[in-house]
Parts: C-alpha cells; structure tokens; sequence
C-alpha cells in the first residue's frame, strides 16, 4: 500500500513531541502543514526549474518554514523549546521534503491530509497517555494523581515506543481502510457491469426508467 503521509517526520515529531497533549497538538499541525507546503512549491517548480534546483528549493524552504512555524507557535503557547529541539523540527522539514520529492504525493492533498489526520489522531491520543500517566495531567491541566504515575513515561524510551505505536496503529488502520474499500468495490463489480451492458443494448429513444427494474438502474445511475 503507497503511504501518502510523510511516517519518516511523523516519527521524528512524535520523539520530539509527544510529552503532553498541547505540544502534540501543535507539532502535528506543523508537520501537516510542512507536507502541504512542501507539495504545494514542488508543484509550483516543477515546470519552472531544472531537477536539481527544484530539489535544493524544496528542501531548503520547507526546512526552514517547518523550523520557523515551531519557534514562532511554541512562543505563543508558552512551550519550551531548546537549540537542540529547535535544530531537530529543522530535520523533521527536511523529512517531508524528501518525502514530497521522493514522489509519494502527486496532488493526492485529499489523501495526504486525511493520512496525516489519522496519524495525527493518534499521536494526540499516546500524548494525553503519556502526559497523565507521567504527570496526572491533561493539555496542562492537573486531573488526578496516582501512586502509579512515574516521571519514566516522559523519558525518551517511552517517546520511541509511542512513536512505533502511532506509525503501527496508523498503517494498520489505512490497510483496513483500503482492504474494506476494495471488497466493496469487488461485490459491487458485477452489478455495474450487468447494468452497462444493459444500457448499450437500449434504443438511442427507449427511456431506461421505463424498463422493469427501474429501481435497480436508479441505484447504479451514478456509475453510468
């Protein structure tokens, strides 16, 4: 199954990112909208500039708006965020860069963002996990403290673990997407073969909703 969303800087937010809830939120709006950047100007150079400065372009412009975008929305959030992290969110650009480039998209944005919301989805749902069972709290707010909670859920260990489990849950759920897509398509097949067929033999004159059945052509008159 082709993968629209960029896993490679999904995977790199989710380490970086995923100790709480609101910077999770925040980080995987960035990475979203980094991959639709980085597809929108790859499109608009494509005809316009040799391969190799198409490249160069998209990989230095989307590199520094995903740095930008996360130095500017942590500021306004209040989040901390250090020269190593900041460095870091740099890469996480250059991973959707090259994940634009390597072709994966091609104007698919309908598939790119609905991808991109399910991972999306379930970084936010491991992030509030985390941020409870390491702090007993929510989106920053203090909910419940147990015994049971440990400052070990917010070490790096457990950052790579939610970052297996997201890339997991989520390719998991669009291959069951796809398989359900795919059995609906294959049942329904037949009956819009019969229907087609049904159709061409027809007199250029004869109304098709004058036939009996008519029920059934109307059902299928959306694939005619």
């Amino acid at each position: 199954m082709k993968l629209r969303y960029p896993a490679g800087a999904f995977a790199l937010g989710i380490i970086l990112f995923s100790a709480g809830m609101k910077e999770a939120f925040a980080a995987g709006i960035l990475v979203i909208l980094t991959a639709v950047f980085a597809e929108f100007l790859k499109d608009l150079l494509e005809n316009a500039v040799p391969a190799w400065s198409l490249t160069l372009c998209v990989l230095i412009a989307s590199g520094v708006f995903c740095a930008s975008a996360c130095q500017i929305s942590f500021a306004y959030l209040g989040l901390p965020l250090s020269v190593g992290t900041w460095l870091m969110s740099l890469i996480v650009g250059l991973l959707c860069a090259r994940h634009t480039l390597s072709g994966n998209v091609e104007n698919e944005y309908g598939e790119l963002f609905f991808e991109s919301a399910v991972a999306w989805g379930f970084w936010i749902l491991l992030a509030i996990i985390r941020e409870f069972m390491g702090r007993g709290m929510i989106f920053g707010n203090p909910v419940f403290q147990n015994p049971v909670q440990s400052k070990i859920f917010l070490e790096s260990t457990f950052a790579f673990l939610t970052a297996g489990l997201v890339l997991a849950f989520t390719n998991g759920f669009l291959k069951k997407i796809a398989a359900v897509s795919t059995a609906c398509w294959l049942s329904y097949r037949p009956l819009f073969s019969f229907a087609r067929s049904r159709s061409q033999v027809l007199p250029v004159s004869q109304n098709i909703w004058e036939l009996p059945g008519r029920s059934s052509y109307r059902s299928c008159s959306f694939f005619l």
